[in-house]
């Protein structure tokens, strides 16, 4: 027989028997005292597929409901870890942390999360672009609006550049202020500058003032319940707040620094400090006894490669008494136009590392984040364009920052890369200012904003990670990693 032959007949028989079973009597057919069955279709049919899911099943385990949950759990656990890990890859607002190690933040986390029993602290130092407590302010009170906490944190005795939350006066006016950076004629032979790189000298007597403002754009910063005096030499502190006025002596010459602390009876929103004898002062502190503080220390014209120049004694115990939990350094806007070799970047490069080296010694267990700088333009062949070599510069100081063994955070990369500061210029509202290198109080926002975002991701993933937060991360962390995309996207469009 021919084979189509066959499997023609082979194809009859099937449907032969599917004809069968499709109009053969649901009760069978009697015959005599037998009854004959014939199964329909449908049943033939599911049999196969029941048999064909048997025979798969026999193949795995049976899980119990307990397993099959945590079966579930882990593959959930692992496809957030995999969406982090790309965000980490790719993100232009992402963290560079030393060495790609994602515990690096968790000290600071477990800080952050035992505020309510120990004050942490967050110093940020910086050059111009910090002036009037601009970027700080935002970060400050985005931080003790999570966190909690109250007041400005460490100020200098003399702010000659008003800020966006303290007002403050001195007198008599001139009183003697020193920088470890910026004019040379205002050094100091011993290089006592504490840990603000600045010192004011008071020899008889001086009054300083200080009120809080910023109204609710501030609203965390707007009060304090500490006063403290760091200060070293003799006579007699006085601080004057919440109706009351205590009293503060020295009869010997203290030869290191002290902290004169004076804990209000409630908060308040304005003190006054009078001074008399021979004193240095290295700054005064405004803040909660509970809580983050956020300190903002700019210093303009800095390239940040100052801070082994001063006396270490004037520094080191400020970091042993205080508990700060994390130090960010954002420097390298005014060194860019001046880095024009290669040679010149990596000598800029290794004295970085030297003051990065400085302050691991001095605070061991701080975190520290090294801020690169912005976008900058300067004109080209009549046209705003991009510094050839900050690219370069960037690259340079994250470098650092990785050989260091401390964290990095590419702001040029975050604002939009090149090009991206004439875009912030020309945005409206304005993001940037007319000199194409520092922020408007809206793109300090911006960028302050972004920054606390691209920390609380990495926050949520650390909770997720210590398994405090497995129910809740997958939803969170999507919102939070679109926020800092968001914010980033936002401002390139501009």
């Amino acid at each position: 027989m021919k084979a189509y032959k066959t499997v023609l007949f082979i194809f009859c028989v099937l449907a032969g028997l599917a004809v069968i079973c499709l109009f053969f009597p649901k009760g069978g057919i009697p015959v005599g005292n037998i009854r004959l069955d014939f199964p329909a279709l449908k049943d033939v049919l599911e049999n196969k597929t029941l048999a064909n899911d048997e025979d798969s099943a026999s193949d795995e385990p049976v899980l119990t409901p307990e397993q099959l949950m945590q079966q579930r759990l882990e593959a959930l656990q692992l496809a957030k870890e995999n969406e982090f890990m790309e965000f980490c890859r790719k993100a232009p607002a992402r963290f560079y942390l030393p060495h790609d190690s994602i515990p690096y933040l968790d000290c600071l986390f477990e800080a952050l999360e035992n505020a309510d029993n120990r004050h942490v602290r967050i110093m940020h130092y910086g050059d111009s672009q910090l002036e009037c407590d601009r970027i700080s302010s935002n970060l400050r009170e985005e931080f003790q609006e999570r966190f909690g906490g109250i007041g400005v944190g460490l100020i200098p005795a003399v702010q000659t550049v008003p800020t966006y939350t303290l007002g403050q006066t001195a007198s008599p006016e001139g009183l003697h202020r020193y920088l470890a950076y910026g004019p040379s004629n205002m050094r100091v032979s011993h290089n006592r500058y504490g840990v603000m790189a600045q010192m004011t000298r008071v020899d008889g007597n001086a009054n300083l003032a200080f009120r809080t403002r910023g109204g609710k754009d501030y609203a965390h910063a707007q009060t304090f319940s500490e006063v403290t005096v760091l200060a070293q030499g003799h006579g007699t502190i006085k601080v004057t707040a919440s109706d009351s006025t205590t009293t503060l002596t020295s009869d010997t010459t203290n030869k290191g620094l002290c902290f004169h602390t004076v804990r209000l009876p409630h908060a308040t929103d304005r003190a006054s400090v009078s001074i008399n004898g021979q004193w240095e002062v290295y700054g005064i502190k405004l803040e909660g006894a509970k809580g983050i503080s956020i300190d903002n220390i700019p210093m303009r014209g800095s390239s940040g490669t100052m801070f082994t120049k001063i006396e270490r004694s004037s520094m080191e115990p400020f970091f042993r008494k205080e508990n700060v939990g994390l130090i960010i350094l954002q420097y390298g806007g005014n060194s860019v136009p001046y880095l024009k070799t290669d040679k010149a970047i990596e000598t800029y490069k290794e004295g970085l590392k030297k003051q990065i080296a400085l302050f691991r010694s001095m605070s061991p267990r701080s975190c520290i984040l090294f801020i690169g700088p912005s976008d900058m333009a300067t004109s080209i062949q009549g046209t705003m364009q991009t510094y050839p070599q900050l690219e370069k510069v960037v690259q340079a100081i994250r470098e650092a920052a990785d050989e260091s063994g401390v964290a990095f955070w590419n702001l040029y990369d975050a604002m939009g890369g090149k090009g991206s500061m004439v875009r912030w210029v020309n945005a409206r509202p304005q993001l940037a200012g007319s000199d194409y290198v520092h922020f408007t109080p809206k793109g300090a926002r911006e960028v302050a904003h972004m920054l606390f975002e691209t920390f609380q991701l990495y926050y949520k993933f650390y909770r997720f990670r210590t398994g405090k937060d497995k129910v809740t991360l997958p939803e969170d962390t999507l919102s939070v990693a679109d926020s800092v995309i968001s914010v980033a996207d936002t401002a390139a469009v501009h």
